[in-house]
């Protein structure tokens, strides 16, 4: 097989393929491919300039009325249907009550099951909160400060260069402005638990540096976020090889059970806890839903391997809108350490890696990190602090306007991609209702999934059985994990206890039909270098070299 080609169709399947729940730029882009118009405020102006005296000020705090969720719930129902999806729960909380709290589909296809208030989802992304608000804690009992160096809690830290190791803070692993960045590709292999909390601590060195200023660049980081925990149990005593054991028993013992979160379990297969849970689904360029397995982040469970219900993510957001104070008033921690969670940092660019694309910030003025949450600034003056998250199967989406001490939470287990925009017509639908912001992205992303679908098909009809001869000699194992095999008509790509199907496209490429939404839809290429090394191709993705066959 020759060097893959520059086909144009198939960078499109590419975009069409999308990535993590909050990079839904390219999903977006190849349905609107003249682009949005550009946010009112592009040069990103901080939140004091935003909500300083060019802003409009901000109106009486809202209340959620009767007749407000009902308008909630009826948009909440349409967007179900618009997008699809095989089950959601969605919440609402005013003060310290949950106001709207409702399950909608099934929470397995097989089994038809429905989804309540108390099955569990898988958050993703939305622990990284939870992880700060466990370091608040840890910063209460004296065992750090937010300023505390890295290489002060474990000596044996090195980071990429001697600047960065004297300088990183605790407070800069959360932020996501460190001047360190990992590869896109991260949250994609990071799925299959082959590296467990020390692996994870010596891949530091690794990353890549962008900046050896703080808060400077906007990199977002699974791996600091998740180290961040381990290295004050490191200087706490806990031994390496029980790191994961202590964040579990600490993050249930001091999160969990003090807030009410009684379906919360930080876990990536929820079968052996009983009790509701739903099962993740994805669906292949052929529109057939399939179940996605439970699969494992090991190491990087700190970042996103929580999972919990609407019940408990509402009342998860009411303990964070009170600094700190549960629902039934338990003191979890301090609300000048939960509110130092929430304070603005760097800037984050529209279109940015796991950043919100332009076309939903047309009521936006700026949006900063804080640890843990994207802090967003409307065109009116409101704040609200919100993330997302995602993980093969599920997506979930969670804020908060903090003035106002109202929030909402939506939880899908369809794909990241379509379940994540769901999430956000569901979040623009609250919006509106309240304060008038975001008023057309609900329509304009209903009209996604029929522009996506109608592009599936087109690579569908392009697609031909593979060549048995010609790849043969490519079938076995390659770098990074990954394995390649023979599946009838199609090739079999396995990593972990991931296995997505490879349809033919043209003499040198192939397709992936199914899978996670980090590569499905994506161009996969099979070359032989000048060496006479085998290799393979996934795009976006760095090439992976073969080892071994049969």
């Amino acid at each position: 097989m020759n060097t893959p080609s520059d086909s144009g169709s198939l960078t499109r399947r590419a975009l069409l393929a999308g990535g993590g729940v909050l990079a839904l730029t390219a999903v977006l882009a190849s349905c609107f491919p003249s682009g949005p118009s550009e946010p009112s405020a592009s040069a990103t102006p901080s939140p004091s300039e935003s909500a300083g005296a060019g802003a409009t000020p901000a109106p009486a705090p809202a209340t959620l009325t009767h007749e407000l969720i009902g308008t909630f719930d009826a948009a909440v129902i349409k967007a179900f249907e618009d997008f699809g999806l095989v089950g959601a729960a969605v919440a609402l909380f005013q003060g310290d009550e949950i106001v709207y709290n409702k399950g909608f589909g099934r929470r397995d296809l097989s089994t038809g099951e429905s989804v309540t208030p108390n099955t569990r989802f898988r958050i993703g992304s939305n622990t990284k909160s939870m992880t700060s608000l466990l370091i608040a804690k840890y910063v209460d009992d004296g065992l750090v400060t937010w300023d505390t160096r890295i290489v002060d809690l474990w000596p044996d830290f090195v980071a990429p260069t001697p600047e960065l190791t004297e300088s990183l803070t605790l407070h800069r692993l959360l932020g996501m402005g460190s001047g360190l960045a990992e590869p896109e590709t991260i949250e994609f292999f990071a799925s299959g638990g082959g590296v467990d909390a020390e692996q994870l601590l010596r891949t530091i060195p690794y990353l890549e540096v962008i900046s050896n200023t703080y808060d400077d660049t906007y990199a977002y980081n699974n791996t600091l976020v998740a180290a961040a925990p381990y290295l004050i149990m490191l200087a706490d005593g806990t031994d390496p090889s029980e790191l994961e054991e202590r964040y579990a028993r600490d993050i249930a013992d001091l999160v969990f059970t003090p807030i009410g979160m009684d379906d919360a379990v930080f876990a990536s297969d929820p079968r052996p806890y009983g009790g509701e849970f739903a099962t993740g689904y994805q669906r292949d360029l052929e529109q057939n839903a399939e179940r996605s397995p439970f699969v494992s982040i090991g190491g990087y469970g700190p970042a996103g391997m929580v999972m919990a219900s609407s019940t408990d993510m509402a009342r998860y957001l009411i303990t964070q809108s009170k600094s700190g104070v549960a629902p039934d008033g338990t003191v979890v921690a301090s609300a000048e350490n939960v509110d130092r969670t929430h304070q603005p940092g760097v800037v984050v660019p529209p279109d940015a890696q796991n950043a919100l694309p332009s076309l939903l910030l047309a009521d936006t003025a700026s949006t900063n990190y804080a640890l843990g949450w994207f802090d967003e600034i409307f065109n009116d003056g409101q704040r609200m602090l919100w993330h997302a998250g995602g993980i093969d199967g599920f997506g979930s989406l969670m804020g908060f306007l903090p003035e106002e001490g109202i929030g909402f939470v939506a939880l899908t287990n369809y794909e990241p991609n379509i379940g994540g925009l769901f999430n956000f017509s569901v979040q623009s639908s609250f919006l509106d209702m309240i304060f008038g912001l975001n008023a057309d992205l609900p329509a304009t992303l209903a009209t996604v999934p029929a522009t996506l679908r109608e592009s599936q098909r087109e690579v569908v009809a392009s697609t031909t059985a593979v060549d048995e001869e010609a790849t043969e000699p490519f079938l076995g194992l390659y770098s990074d994990g990954l394995e390649l095999s023979r599946g009838g008509e199609e090739l079999e790509l396995r990593h972990d206890i991931r296995r997505v199907r490879l349809r033919a496209t043209g003499p040198d490429e192939f397709v992936i039909m199914n899978g996670p939404s980090a590569v499905s839809g994506r161009s996969v290429a099979l070359t032989t270098d000048a060496g006479g090394s085998r290799q393979m191709t996934i795009d976006g993705f760095p090439a992976v070299t073969w080892l071994s066959g049969d």
